[in-house]
């Protein structure tokens, strides 16, 4: 067996492919602390996160597939290797020889590929695949909802959303505190009071005892949300489509000028040539009808217009002999216009053939779909979503499925005209796709193409034309996406690789993440933790292990019982417990480092007295359960008051254990107990 090299270290991670996707990938796991091995087939010229290269433990230049680099990477001793090149094949193949010499390590697989990579799981084990450009696809339908909603997933059968409101000033709820607002399957994430600096962390950074106020934003999740709607479109009356279609009508009856009505009549929709070659197809039709109308009726003074119009059509049909030969006997031909007349025939075959392949070819463009009618644009409350790859699709019909109005556009002609059928489709360029989709009344515009020049583009023209239209922009590069933020402070610019890597280095760490969404311009994950054994969670009170590694525990299922959503603060973890959370990457690397303590967990309770016997026994019971201390230690606290109790507490650990103790019968007062805290 091959050694490992004097530079590994044992739980390493491994980054094969060091594109967009790969680099950002490699910066997540370099700020979790944790040694990462770069490979890349290709020395990369560009870094798109400056200083990265010296962050890696080592990078290697090669086929990942080739086992002999594999081993120089410390492959045998490494704890997951990152499968993210843009080739699927490579990915799958590097999965195959990774498994073959070590039979233990994680595996994050980049594949779009569903029944081989569920297939591939079953057999390799230890595995888990995501689709890079569909990944980020809600994080996109959630930003260009332009609602309070912010995130939707779904856990045990049971949806849950995340939601984020700017308070008014008749909200029921103005006037009441914080805390009492966690009830009825509702918990309280984030709160940004309307006067004063927002909160330094995404969880757990405000004030329960705070009293709500008009202007305040909160961030709530909703664990009994109806499931989203299937998104069938709306009937729309025959009212509703005639005045759609007057609408239409008026817009081309508008005065233009003759060069923007010839501009518009030859561009159409879009750069389609068989629209140019039908203009040009029926004028030189129209040609050779006036002129054959003309010379049949100037050479035969007998003969009347309509019977030349019919005369010149069946000559240009291919009826040469029936034409001349019906003539002959009142009107002898010269050769010269036998000629004419020949020419006249040969032009109308070629016209003939010329139509067949203009019918034909847009038979074959179609494909023969023929589907139902979509329905017309909409011209208030729509979101625009340009492009239509598999990024735009996934967009497009998550905002239909969460009942939004869209208008899907696609800059490419040749798109599957199949495709999304219960949406409006438009097929044309930029410009003119921006002029027809009704900016000023829409609700947002997404721009999902590949292409982040062509995104950019999109933006830059929206927040020219209507600035108050909010923007959704895709890009690829953290450093575009930057610049972007500055130059389009009102747009939300999310780079997908970045949001992806998030996804991916919470797999890589072992964890099960269910999915994604975007709250305070940064990534949150759903993700999935087994408790094992003498990991940083066993041992720990839930109220510990949320507050100290800034996480929102969501569901909580002991072994052998029914799952718990919001499970209490005072259950104690252990290990083979399953806990699905919403963290951020940051809190995701603090449990991976057994970092607890986001801020210090420095309040006390001051205990001052007890009403009775029977609130000494549930006051000591209390602070068993949501202090971890000990009964007898408990029991003897409350013996000996006014004291106070020593334990360092966070601050909503101790706040829910006043409220605990008041309601039995026992005094205390929060105090702070260190000014950082």
């Amino acid at each position: 067996m091959a050694t490992e090299p004097a530079w590994s270290v044992v739980g390493h991670f491994i980054v094969c492919g060091l594109g967009s996707l790969g680099q950002q990938c490699a910066a997540t796991l370099t700020d979790f602390g944790v040694a990462v091995v770069g490979i890349e087939e290709q020395p990369p010229t560009h870094w798109e996160l400056p200083g990265l290269d010296a962050r890696l433990a080592r990078l290697l230049v090669g086929d990942c597939r080739r086992v002999d680099l594999l081993e120089e990477a410390g492959v045998r001793a490494c704890r997951a290797v990152l499968l993210v090149a843009s080739n699927e094949h490579t990915n799958v193949a590097t999965a195959l020889a990774v498994r073959s010499l070590n039979p233990r390590a994680r595996l994050v697989l980049r594949s779009a590929q569903v029944n081989l990579n569920r297939l591939l799981a079953s057999q390799l084990g230890n595995l888990a695949a995501f689709e890079a450009t569909q990944l980020p696809a809600p994080a996109f339908a959630m930003a260009a909802l332009a609602t309070d909603t912010v995130g939707w997933f779904q856990l045990n059968e049971q949806w849950m959303r995340a939601v984020e409101e700017t308070i008014a000033a008749g909200d029921p709820r103005v006037g009441r505190a914080l805390h009492r607002l966690c009830a009825d399957g509702r918990l309280v994430l984030r709160h940004i009071p309307a006067s004063g600096a927002p909160p330094a962390y995404t969880f757990h950074d405000w004030n329960p005892d705070a009293r709500l106020a008009p202007g305040d934003i909160l961030v709530s999740l909703d664990t009994k949300a109806a499931a989203p709607g299937r998104g069938d479109p709306p009937r729309v009356s025959l009212a509703a489509r005639a005045r759609a279609r007057w609408r239409r009508l008026r817009e081309l009856r508008r005065p233009r000028g003759p060069r923007e009505a010839w501009r518009r009549l030859w561009l159409g929709d879009g750069a389609d040539r068989r629209r140019r070659v039908g203009i040009v197809y029926g004028l030189v039709l129209c040609v050779l009808l006036l002129t054959g109308t003309a010379l049949f009726s100037g050479f035969d003074a007998g003969s009347d217009v309509p019977a030349s119009f019919f005369a010149t059509t069946t000559l240009l049909l291919g009826g040469y002999a029936d034409v001349f030969g019906t003539l002959r006997g009142s009107a002898p031909f010269p050769w010269w216009f036998q000629l004419i007349g020949l020419f006249f025939a040969l032009s109308g075959i070629a016209l003939v053939g010329l139509l067949y392949g203009l019918v034909t070819e847009a038979l074959l463009a179609s494909k023969f779909q023929f589907v139902a009618r979509r329905p017309p644009i909409p011209t208030q409350g729509h979101v625009v979503v340009i492009g239509l790859g598999r990024v735009g699709q996934r967009v497009a019909a998550l905002l239909q499925a969460l009942g939004a109005s869209v208008v899907a556009v696609s800059l490419d002609p040749s798109v599957d005209r199949g495709l999304l059928p219960r949406l409006p489709l438009l097929v044309a360029g930029l410009e003119e796709a921006l002029r027809r989709v009704h900016l000023e009344g829409a609700k947002s515009l997404v721009a999902v193409t590949d292409d982040e020049l062509l995104n950019l583009e999109a933006g830059l023209a929206v927040a020219a034309r209507h600035p108050g239209c909010p923007l959704v922009l895709r890009t690829f590069e953290r450093q575009l996406t930057d610049h972007l933020t500055r130059l389009l402070p009102q747009a939300e610019v999310l780079c997908a690789y970045e949001v992806a890597a998030d996804a991916f280095a919470g797999a890589a760490l072992g964890e099960g993440v269910l999915g994604v969404f975007r709250l305070n311009r940064r990534s949150v994950l759903i993700a999935e933790y087994q408790v094992q054994p003498g990991d940083p969670l066993d041992g720990l009170l839930l109220a510990e292990a949320a507050y100290g590694y800034a996480m929102v525990p969501v569901l909580l299922q002991r072994a052998g019982a029914s799952p718990r959503l919001l499970p209490p603060d005072d259950w104690r973890l252990a290990a083979g417990d399953r806990l699905a959370v919403l963290v951020t990457v940051d809190g995701m690397r603090r449990i991976e480092q057994g970092e607890r303590a986001v801020r210090p967990a420095w309040w006390e309770l001051r205990l001052e007295s007890v009403l009775s016997d029977d609130a000494r026994f549930e006051g000591a019971n209390a602070l068993h359960r949501n202090a971890g201390l000990h009964l007898a230690d408990a029991r003897a606290l409350l013996g000996d008051l006014p004291t106070a109790l020593s334990l360092p507490l966070y601050r909503f650990q101790a706040h829910r254990l006043d409220n605990a103790l008041r309601k039995v019968g026992c005094r205390a007062r929060m105090r702070l107990a260190h000014p950082c805290a």
